[in-house]
């Protein structure tokens, strides 16, 4: 006799040695893309490639964990890089000018005037910048580690 609580009360299924292996295996290239680049690609692929299949299980919310902390990562490297161009824009275009307008920064005798000013006055932005893009690489090292400690012991991420 079969009631329909036998079905709810049924254990999860658990996902094939295979998809472990591919969500381990994204996991480790993404969290040496901490350091280069190219292995993210390598995760990207396999993420890509493994998301929404049924077999997968509870490891599909691993690679949605993957891409969207490599997504966010990346918006927040770009902004923070261009919070530190608009810091560091005003102290290169008071250079470029001078070297332009002087038209003899080849020799020996050119001499740069440094304007002190912009340098004062945009130096808290390029600082924000910088400490923003260290503070994403710290965040995408403890989403890769929560995300790891998640998938050894066998339990969904969010």
């Amino acid at each position: 006799m079969s009631t329909p609580f036998a079905a709810a009360s049924a254990p999860p299924t658990v996902p094939p040695t295979r998809e472990f292996t591919a969500a381990w295996i994204a996991y480790l290239t993404m969290a040496l893309s901490a350091i280069l680049l190219w292995p993210a690609l390598i995760a990207l692929v396999i993420c890509y490639s493994k998301r929404g299949r049924p077999e997968a299980g509870f490891i599909d919310s691993h690679h949605r964990w993957i891409l969207r902390s490599f997504w966010y990562s990346q918006l927040w490297f770009l902004l923070f890089f261009i919070l530190i161009m608009i810091g560091v824009w005003p102290v290169l275009e008071d250079i470029a000018r001078q070297v332009v307008n002087t038209g003899d920064w080849g020799s020996e005798s050119f001499v740069l005037n440094i304007n002190w000013g912009p340098i004062f006055k945009t130096v808290g932005a390029a600082m924000i910048g910088g400490l923003g893009i260290v503070a994403t690489w710290f965040w995408f090292l403890y989403r890769m580690a929560r995300g790891m400690i998640a998938l050894a012991d066998a339990r969904a991420l969010p």
